[in-house]
């Protein structure tokens, strides 16, 4: 009844149609519908995409471009306060993850998050990605390490910068915990992030991993910038 009277006040409304949620729909934040229209990548963007990024393998399950519905969705994940749209669409992709790689379980010993400066989680109160990545692992249920890669350095937003200062921005902005230095050593580690761009940040957390003696990354991310 209380459920009843709160939904009947306090109706959940999609974040892109703006129509009521159902009872029956899959998540409290968008429709189902919505999220099946959603862009997915093509050939050609997972080439780019395998192309741009320095890990062994690589997995993306949306597009985004101009204010499509899939920059809406990472617009509240970011800005707006709806950390928990990451714990959903993490559990959300993990399915189609497992999918494309059954034995995903088995060949990787850890998932981690790409690292926000304290100072850029205590202004946005969370960082994303740490909600899609344990979001994801409630399925392929690995150790999870949110603390792998710290990010020493505070940095402009990517999104405000042209392509070609992406890579400095964020050169020498990461650094690897010690307290890991004799854990990751030949270890396989899924990376995990919220949109990649120019693979710049992705790349060079990367390095850091590499540098402390991890043998094989798999880049995981929500989406990616189509076409750039």
């Amino acid at each position: 009844m209380l459920d009843y009277i709160t939904d009947f006040f306090f109706p959940k409304i999609c974040l892109i149609s703006d129509y009521k949620i159902p009872a029956n729909n899959s998540n409290p934040f968008v429709l189902d519908n919505v999220i099946q229209e959603l862009d997915r990548p093509i050939r050609q963007d997972i080439y780019l995409l395998e192309n741009k990024l320095d890990s062994n393998h690589s997995f993306v399950q949306y597009v985004t471009k101009g204010k499509n519905n899939v920059n809406q969705i990472l617009h509240y994940l970011k800005y707006k306060g709806f950390s928990k749209l990451g714990l959903f669409f993490g559990e959300y992709i993990s399915t189609e993850l497992i999918k494309a790689y059954p034995d995903i379980k088995e060949k990787y010993d850890f998932i981690c998050p790409v690292p926000l400066h304290k100072n850029k989680v205590r202004e946005r109160g969370y960082n994303q990605s740490e909600f899609i990545a344990k979001g994801l692992n409630k399925n392929i249920r690995i150790k999870y390490l949110n603390d792998l890669v710290i990010r020493t350095r505070y940095t402009k937003s990517q999104t405000t910068l042209p392509v070609n200062e992406r890579v400095t921005n964020v050169k020498d902005a990461f650094s690897f915990n010690d307290v890991y230095k004799n854990v990751v050593k030949r270890k396989r580690v899924i990376l995990v992030d919220d949109v990649v761009t120019t693979g710049s940040t992705l790349n060079e957390v990367m390095k850091v991993l590499k540098g402390a003696g991890v043998s094989n990354i798999f880049a995981v991310t929500l989406a990616m910038a189509k076409g750039e």
